[in-house]
């Protein structure tokens, strides 16, 4: 009753103000929802036909990263530059269009980058991530109580975490539960933060199970940090991580694994490493989890299916994020990913990655790390156990998926496979490189054991040319074919069983110009070097091959990938790799 009165009180006193107010409002324009003039000529082109600017801001929501947000993403200077060069010129809005319809359009400048059909659920959903209810909530009772707390005892704290983990029946192998105290009290590791996250932990209900994971990702915190381009400044996560973030990690994980179906039927391995995981990769630490899981479990509440909560997760990420190849090296964090809006292919899996996580989905990274018959690489998510294998990695040499203990070589899941071996003097590692922007890059290593080096489980769903390397020998070069066969080619075309090469002007590797300079070079130990060619009235070329030797062309508007030339039923077959 008094904040009635008070309220009233607070209304007849500035009543006259509030009137002016109200009139200069009244005669001044209403303020624009922020469409730009590109957007609005879009939406009265495609979906609001006559329609002026007040029915299109009547009609449109922007969605923008909430304030809150947008200040702690931009206490990292790194992230804050990412902001004002990517976010800014983005606009990304919801449109309720006259069928009844509701669109997710985004805007770069005055390019249109994405327009997307969605239903009831994913425009809740999209609401909810560019709320900042969830990030800016009540922090939970027992960390808000550890968090007033100015002195702590962390090694006390962890311990008593790890007999609540006992008490509960439930176990750490010896080696994580050291590996985790000694991250804890490692020198920059914010373990006073630390130390309360597991202190609030071990006080809520179902301690054990939360304590178990608290200890687990501790035990990992010293294999995740922000990757940075020079490889010298980012930030390792036992150096940023605080309280909040860890502890709504795991309480929002634990909690998701428990409330959907599918979360029980993950395993604990899978668990940890991939649905408890508070990164994608090494984009920079943000407090993403609890966010997430509130944007999307709502509408999982009668979903029993894994497979509709993938492709809800998936479908939700590609509503407001896309691919970009130009940007920057490094990842964008999660929340930032909201406001960029675009990424390269690493991106895109991170952010697909978490917003599986955040629903006890276990998403993990699967990429090649060189494409062995084009330029670039590939980054793409898997489910372990949910889905069905992608098909982005069919034509690589080498498919790894990420975890917190290294690389696990998944190439066999994607391709056919076969098996290098070769005899060597040489000791420690031998390196397996393909031909990718122009140089031999390295795809895997193989120990060298009893004058033997062997590369297991080589895609060759195509034909490759791939070199292994040993250091103080010459380079090795061999032939990959997809019936599985092996062999190593000469690095000089011998006389014997020479035979005439002749292209025609459109050739497998592109099309000759007779007024621009084009040479045949041949593959050897030292490097590539030019053999005599002559220029045929086309323009092609001709010149004496060898079967076991590996070519390339060098000219204007020719694909400079290797090839091999060989006869077959009289012919001459070329081979690209």
């Amino acid at each position: 009753m008094k904040r009635l009165a008070a309220a009233a009180v607070f209304a007849f006193c500035f009543l006259p103000a509030l009137i002016a107010q109200a009139e200069e409002a009244a005669e001044a324009p209403k303020a624009a929802t922020g469409l730009t003039p590109a957007a609005r000529k879009y939406l009265v082109e495609k979906y609001f036909p006559g329609a002026d600017d007040k029915a299109l801001d009547e009609a449109c929501e922007i969605l923008r990263l909430p304030q809150s947000m947008a200040d702690d993403v931009s206490k990292l200077e790194w992230e804050k530059g990412q902001l004002e060069r990517f976010a800014t010129p983005k606009l990304f809005f919801l449109a309720k269009c006259p069928d009844g319809k509701t669109r997710a359009i985004c805007f770069r400048k005055d390019e249109r980058r994405n327009d997307r059909l969605l239903d009831d659920a994913r425009a809740r959903i999209l609401k909810r991530l560019y709320s900042d209810a969830a990030y800016q909530g009540e922090v939970a009772p027992p960390l808000a109580k550890w968090q007033e707390k100015r002195e702590v005892a962390p090694t006390t704290l962890f311990f008593s975490a790890c007999t609540q983990m006992e008490k509960a029946g439930l176990t750490l192998d010896q080696a994580t539960i050291e590996r985790a105290a000694k991250n804890l009290s490692a020198e920059k590791t914010q373990r006073n933060e630390i130390a309360r996250a597991l202190a609030a932990l071990a006080e809520c209900e179902n301690a054990g199970a939360l304590c178990q994971a608290g200890i687990w990702l501790l035990s990992r915190l010293d294999a995740m940090h922000f990757h940075r381009e020079d490889r010298k400044s980012g930030t390792p996560d036992l150096e940023a991580m605080d309280a909040r973030t860890f502890f709504e990690n795991v309480f929002y994980a634990v909690k998701a694994r428990n409330e959907f179906p599918w979360g029980k039927q993950v395993s604990e391995a899978d668990f940890f490493q991939h649905v408890l995981s508070p990164r994608g990769t090494g984009e920079p630490l943000q407090r993403w989890r609890r966010h997430f899981y509130e944007a999307l479990a709502p509408e999982l509440k009668d979903v029993k299916d894994a497979k509709a909560a993938i492709n809800l997760a998936v479908t939700v990420c590609y509503d407001f994020f896309q691919y970009e190849g130009d940007t920057t090296w490094e990842d964008f964090g999660m929340l930032s990913a909201l406001a960029v809006h675009e990424g390269r292919c690493e991106d895109c899996s991170n952010v697909e990655n978490c917003l599986l996580r955040s629903i006890a989905l276990p998403a993990c990274q699967a990429f090649t790390p060189m494409w062995g018959h084009c330029d670039g690489n590939h980054a793409w998510t898997e489910i372990p156990g949910l889905r069905e294998v992608s098909g982005d990695g069919q034509s690589g040499v080498k498919i790894y998926i990420k975890n917190w203990d290294g690389l696990v070589d998944v190439t066999e899941q994607y391709t056919p496979i076969t098996r290098i071996e070769l005899a060597t003097p040489g000791k420690g590692k031998a390196s397996l490189n393909v031909f990718n922007d122009g140089e031999w890059r390295v795809v895997a290593r193989a120990e060298i054991k009893e004058g033997k080096a062997a590369f297991e489980k080589v895609g060759c769903r195509r034909n490759f040319a791939l070199v292994v390397r040993v250091e103080g020998e010459k380079d090795r070069l061999f032939d990959v074919r997809t019936d599985k066969s092996v062999r190593e080619l000469k690095g000089a075309a011998p006389e014997e069983g020479r035979f005439e090469c002749k292209f025609d002007k459109q050739s497998p590797l592109g099309e000759f110009k007779p007024d621009k300079d084009c040479k045949v070079e041949i593959w050897t130990p030292e490097g590539f070097k030019e053999i005599e060619s002559e220029r045929v009235s086309t323009g092609a070329l001709k010149f004496n091959a060898h079967a076991d030797c590996m070519y390339r062309l060098v000219g204007e508007g020719m694909s400079s990938r290797l090839f091999t030339v060989e006869m077959k039923d009289g012919a001459v077959v070329t081979l690209v790799r």
